[in-house]
């Protein structure tokens, strides 16, 4: 997704600002949570695609043709949240 984002920055003549560090990922609760957030903002993308003006670069917010990020994800929140604790975290 990061080289559509730079794509469309591009087009609109600008760059991408300074990056930041990545969060601590420190248990499979927490990279499924950051996944769940970032599959969560595609799925957003694909309503918000349809409100961008005419001319104006989308690459970043269309989703890839048979895109099955968000079942697969589902299936593995699924998989390994089963127990409470998990869920919590």
């Amino acid at each position: 997704r990061a080289a559509a984002l730079r794509a469309d920055l591009r087009v609109l003549g600008t760059a991408a600002g300074a990056t930041v560090a990545p969060p601590a990922l420190d248990s499979d609760a927490a990279v499924l949570g950051a996944a769940y957030a970032l599959e969560g903002s595609r799925l957003g993308g694909r309503i918000l695609v349809e409100r961008v003006g005419a001319g104006l670069p989308a690459a970043f917010l269309t989703p890839p043709r048979n895109d099955r990020s968000w079942p697969e994800l589902t299936a593995q929140l699924n998989l390994h949240l089963r127990p409470p604790d998990a869920l919590a975290e």
